[in-house]
C-alpha cells in the first residue's frame, strides 16, 4: 500500500506515516516543516509554494492507495465578531483551500486514488463558543467531501473525526482559552486523559478496511469503532 499524508511534521499525521511504514507501506509526506516523516515541504497558507510542491510530487508518484488530508489548525480562539477577514481566511486556507487544491492537482494530474480520509471534526457539526473558525472550516470540509464523493465515482471520499487527541491543538485550548471557551473546564479534565496521536493512527489502521466499506462521502466518528 501506498500513502500520502499532509501534516506530518507532527501529531497525527507524523504516526500516521511511523504507523504504515512499521506495517512494511509506502509513505509520502507533505508538511510546513521538515521531518523524518516529511518528503515535501511547503507552506499551506501559501496556494503558490503548495502548487509548486505539488508539480513535483505528481512528476514523482503516480498513483496512491491511501491519502489523509490531516494538515489543520485551530485558528484563534475568541469571540466570533473579534475575528477579522484576515484571520478566518487564513484558516479556510489551510483546512479548507488547500485540500481542494490537493485534490484538483491530483485529479486533475490523473493521479491514480482509491480512498481520500480528510481529517474532520466534532466541531463540523457542534457550535462550541470561541471557535467559529475551526467549526465554520470544519464543516465545510465535510460538505466539500460530499461534493467530490458525488462527482468522483471512482474515488472514495470520506470525512473521519479522531475525536480527541493528545496534540499541541490540546495545548493551545486547554492553555488559552479559559476566557473565551465555555467548555474549557470539560478539556481541561480531558488532558493527559485522551489518546495520543499514535494510538489514533493505530486505530486508524487497523480499521482501514472498514473504513474503506463505508459511503462515499460520509462523515465517521473514529470513536464509534470500540477498541
Amino acid at each position: 500500500m501506498k500513502i500520502l499524508v499532509t501534516g506530518t511534521s507532527s501529531g497525527l499525521g507524523q504516526q500516521v506515516v511511523k504507523v504504515f511504514r512499521d506495517f512494511g507501506h509506502k509513505t509520502v509526506g507533505l508538511s510546513r516543516s521538515g521531518s523524518e516523516e516529511t518528503d515535501y515541504v511547503c507552506d499551506f497558507s501559501d496556494p503558490e509554494e503548495l502548487e509548486r510542491a505539488l508539480e513535483t510530487l505528481c512528476k514523482e508518484h503516480h498513483a496512491f492507495d491511501c491519502i489523509f488530508l490531516n494538515a489543520g489548525i485551530l485558528g484563534k480562539i475568541c469571540k466570533a465578531t473579534e475575528i477579522s477577514q484576515e484571520e478566518l481566511q487564513n484558516v479556510f486556507q489551510i483546512n479548507l483551500f488547500s485540500n481542494k487544491q490537493i485534490i484538483d492537482h491530483l485529479v486533475i494530474s490523473q493521479v491514480k486514488i482509491g480512498t481520500v480520509l480528510a481529517i474532520s471534526s466534532g466541531a463540523s457539526l457542534k457550535a462550541y463558543d470561541g471557535w467559529l473558525s475551526y467549526c465554520l472550516t470544519k464543516a465545510s470540509l465535510n460538505q466539500m467531501i460530499r461534493c467530490y464523493a458525488v462527482e468522483n465515482e471512482n474515488i472514495k471520499f470520506l470525512s473521519i473525526a479522531p475525536g480527541v487527541i493528545q496534540t499541541k491543538m490540546q495545548d493551545q485550548i486547554v492553555k488559552n482559552c479559559s476566557k473565551t471557551f465555555s467548555s474549557i473546564d470539560k478539556f481541561k479534565s480531558l488532558y493527559g486523559n485522551i489518546p495520543t496521536p499514535k494510538e489514533v493512527a493505530e486505530k486508524m489502521y487497523v480499521n482501514l478496511g472498514f473504513l474503506k466499506s463505508l459511503k462515499s462521502g460520509d462523515y465517521y466518528d473514529l470513536r464509534e469503532i470500540n477498541d
